[in-house]
Formats: structure tokens, C-alpha cells, sequence
């Protein structure tokens, strides 16, 4: 049974979708007003992992995530750099799309952006208006949060709480201060649209609410997003879909933790945050993605170098021990006459426990801390095993691989797995140079191994020497 921390029950739920085995979900995405940082990619690569393992457990997973490329953060970039809004999303939008495909994010099902639904929120906000939870005011349109009872429900908030941390609350143009902006009059040097209240814009809170509706329907199982949002956007959100329908809007509330520096929450306006096009020159994907997902997704991240850098010290060790499996898999023939010893009984009960452990860890919350504790514990007992035996048992290794594969399919991680193996002329004229480095070496010709150990490393392969084989994979060229 799959238990979410629901925000808006504060407690753990028993997960059950609407519709039997399928989810409908909707994830708030990045305004791009700039490069992606590892906030952002933090919040991606939670879901992304949340939403692999339902997959993982079969579920058919209908997953929407937005770009949002019209709101004031975007204006400001715009004036400030002398450009289009259109001209700032454009550029930022590919720099996403770019480091999301680097960090091995898969594709949701579909990325609506606000700029290309206008027309769709105009007529959703004039439905608003007409149910009576919506007024104009000198060209503005505002939500009328009086008119909604429940409003502060997600948050936990009451209005008077709500008013201390309303940035316009002086506005005289609003019936109560807390009131929210749906549409916004034209303001000079902004983009516009025409509409009944006059040409302006939308507000950031109906285009999330208006995507999530038109690509998922009125009533959906998952909507998540960073901790920042529960307040004010997914309360708004929350208040404009149940205005309108009469009936709840989601099931389940996800919210990711914080990316802190410095014991700061990481953000663009304190300038202490670490783009990923940078990150990524130092680290690779694989550890950027360990280093995020062996935190709890609710709980804050703190990012220094030491902590990366081990991230990436782990990955390759694990990285290690999965491809030192797939090379025995492909080398080694199945056999139905292959005796099963009693470490090979051992290990298979080891390989039945840790798909058990992994599944009821990720059950719980989608705990990919302790998930990963798992994953890390069956290596040390792979490594154990394959030091131990006398002869590889096919079938084992068989087993031992397809269950890397099923913890790697919901982190994400090593998707290049296959192309080590890919190309069969290659392999082979590797592993001829690893023979005639192992002659060399029997005649203890050092300089002649070394030469081609090292030859081979400059061409972007490196050789490991372990205790019963010597085992090779990719690296970065350093020629």
C-alpha cells in the first residue's frame, strides 16, 4: 500500500486515484525567467522519481507540467534586458528543456504555457465573474477571497495572517486587501490581451488552475510543486477551481523541501544559487541526481562541495558494481544444468529481500532515503558474492541485474547503461587489448601494460584491475 503526505491533511494518506490504476497529475513547473538552478531541479527530479516508481508499480501516470511564460518575474527580466517577454521565454525555455534532458528528466505527458491559453483563462476568469466570486475594478478583475469560505485551508492560515503577508494590501482598488489579482490592467512598455475588462493580462494564479482543468479535468489525484507555492499560489489555485465547480479540485498536495547554501534557502534574489549548466561541467548527471534523491523530498537539502563531491564518489562505486554485473550477464551462457550453490541460495534470498525492502520504503511517502539505503546495502552484498564464488551462476547474475535495472528505471540514473554494450566490434577489440595486457603483465612487462592501460584511457576507457577480472568502462576522453 502507497502511503502520500498529504499538505493539505498534514497527515499520511492511503494513495487511491480516482480512476483505478491511472493518475492524473499536474506539477507546477519553472517560470523561465532564466537558467535552471538546482532548486528547480530539485523539485523536477522529486517528482520525476515519484512518478517513475508509479510507473514502476504499474500505474498508467497522465503527468502535466507547465511552463510559465508570462507573470511579473518575467515582465522584470524583460525590461531589464531590453528584450521581448516572448524573446526571454524562448531562450530560457530551451536552456530547460536543454538541462532537464541532461539530468535524464523523462518527458511529461504534456508542457502547456500559459502564453498559448489567454483566451481559455479570459473565458475562465469571466466564468468566475458571473458565479459572483470575481469583480472588475478600474481594468483589473480580483477574486473576491470572502466569497470563498474555505479560503486558507492548504496554507493553514487564517485571513488576519493572511493580510500580514499580502504585498498589496494597501491597493484601494480591491473590496479587501487579501484579495488577488485574476487580470491585470495594461500597464506601459507590458505585453497585452484583449479581454471584457479591457486589454492587460493574467494573473499567475488562473493560468496554473485554468492548464490543470483543461489538460487533466475538474477533479484530479496529484498536484505538487515547491514549498514556496503552498502559499499564495496553490491556495488560489485551490479557491478559483472549487469556486467555479462546486467540488474538491485535487486529491493529494505534493511539496518538495528546500534547496539551502549557507543555511539559506538557495534563490536568484540572494544570489546564492548554482545553475545546472555550470553544475554540470564538474559533476555528472548521475551524481546531481544521488545527490538530491538520497534526501527525503520533503526535507530541506543543504548543498556544500563536500557533500556533491561524495555524491559523486558514490555514484561511480555503484556505477561500478552495475556494469561489473551486466559484463558478467552478456560473457557468461545460461544453463539449465548450472548447479545452485548454497551462496548462490544466499544471495537470491538477498535479491527477494531487497526488492521487498526497496518497494516498502518508496511505499512509504516515497522515502528515496531509505530506498537508496537499500540499493547501497544489495551492492555490498553483490560485491561480497562475486568475491566469494568460484564460478559465475548465470542465472544469478540474470537476477542480480534485473533488479539493478528495476532500481535504476525509478532513480533515473546510468540511462547510458547499454551503450558499454552496444557495439560488439568494439567490446571485442577491448577485450583483446585487455588479453594481451594480461600476457604483458604475466611476464611482468609493466611498461607495456602500462602503456596500454594508459593509451586506452586517453581515448575515454579505463581499466579497473579487481580480483577476478579487469573490468572496463567509459570515461571522458583526455586527449
Amino acid at each position: 500500500m502507497i502511503k502520500i503526505y498529504n499538505t493539505l491533511s498534514r497527515q499520511l494518506e492511503e494513495f487511491k486515484t480516482i480512476d483505478p490504476g491511472k493518475v492524473r497529475w499536474y506539477n507546477c513547473g519553472p517560470t523561465v525567467n532564466g537558467l535552471m538552478h538546482l532548486g528547480h531541479a530539485r523539485s523536477a527530479l522529486a517528482f520525476d522519481t515519484i512518478r517513475r516508481y508509479l510507473e514502476y508499480r504499474e500505474y498508467e501516470v497522465n503527468y502535466v507540467m507547465n511552463f510559465t511564460d508570462i507573470e511579473d518575474r518575467m515582465i522584470e527580466v524583460s525590461k531589464r534586458e531590453k528584450r521581448a517577454v516572448l524573446e526571454v521565454a524562448e531562450e530560457y525555455l530551451r536552456g530547460f528543456r536543454r538541462d532537464m534532458k541532461s539530468l535524464n528528466l523523462k518527458d511529461a505527458t504534456i508542457n502547456p504555457r500559459a502564453m498559448l491559453h489567454i483566451n481559455q483563462v479570459v473565458d475562465f476568469i469571466r466564468k468566475l465573474e458571473e458565479k459572483g466570486f470575481a469583480y472588475e475594478s478600474k481594468g483589473d478583475v480580483y477574486f473576491d477571497i470572502k466569497k470563498f469560505k474555505d479560503y486558507g485551508k492548504l496554507s493553514n492560515q487564517k485571513l488576519e495572517n493572511i493580510l500580514e503577508n499580502t504585498e498589496d494590501a494597501e491597493n484601494p482598488n480591491k473590496r479587501y486587501p487579501a484579495d488577488f489579482a485574476l487580470w491585470k490592467n495594461k500597464k506601459p512598455g507590458e505585453p497585452y490581451w484583449p479581454s471584457p475588462w479591457g486589454e492587460g493580462r493574467p494573473g499567475w494564479h488562473s493560468e496554473c488552475v485554468l492548464m490543470s482543468s483543461l489538460y487533466l479535468g475538474e477533479f484530479i489525484d496529484i498536484h505538487s510543486g515547491g514549498q514556496d507555492l503552498i502559499f499564495p499560489h496553490h491556495e488560489n489555485e485551490i479557491a478559483q477551481a472549487e469556486s467555479l465547480t462546486g467540488k474538491p479540485f485535487v486529491n493529494y498536495w505534493l511539496h518538495n523541501g528546500y534547496v539551502n547554501i549557507d543555511q539559506e534557502k538557495m534563490s536568484k534574489s540572494l544570489g546564492n544559487y548554482v545553475n545546472i549548466v555550470e553544475l554540470l561541467k564538474y559533476y555528472s548527471p548521475d551524481a546531481v541526481r544521488l545527490f538530491v534523491l538520497q534526501t527525503h523530498y520533503r526535507s530541506p537539502i543543504s548543498f556544500n562541495e563536500d557533500a556533491i563531491n561524495q555524491a559523486q564518489i558514490t555514484s561511480d562505486r555503484l556505477f561500478d558494481v552495475i556494469l561489473l554485473v551486466k559484463s558478467y550477464v552478456m560473457e557468461t551462457e545460461e544453463s539449465d544444468n548450472i548447479e545452485i550453490s548454497d551462496i548462490d541460495k544466499e544471495l537470491m534470498e538477498k535479491i527477494k529481500k531487497a526488492r521487498e525492502d526497496f518497494i516498502e520504503s518508496m511505499n512509504e511517502d516515497f522515502n528515496t532515503s531509505n530506498g537508496f539505503a537499500v540499493v547501497f546495502t544489495f551492492a555490498r552484498d553483490v560485491n561480497d558474492y562475486i568475491r566469494k564464488i568460484d564460478e559465475i551462476n548465470a542465472i544469478v547474475m540474470k537476477e542480480i541485474d534485473e533488479l539493478f535495472d528495476e532500481f535504476r528505471s525509478v532513480f533515473g540514473l546510468y540511462e547510458n547503461m547499454d551503450s558499454y554494450h552496444s557495439i560488439e566490434t568494439v567490446e571485442k577489440l577491448i577485450k583483446l587489448l585487455i588479453e594481451i595486457r594480461s600476457e604483458f603483465r604475466k611476464e611482468k612487462n609493466w611498461k607495456m601494460s602500462d602503456k596500454i592501460r594508459d593509451d586506452l584511457k586517453k581515448t575515454g576507457i579505463t581499466l579497473e584491475d579487481t580480483p577476478k577480472r579487469i573490468l572496463w568502462k567509459l570515461t571522458e576522453s583526455k586527449e
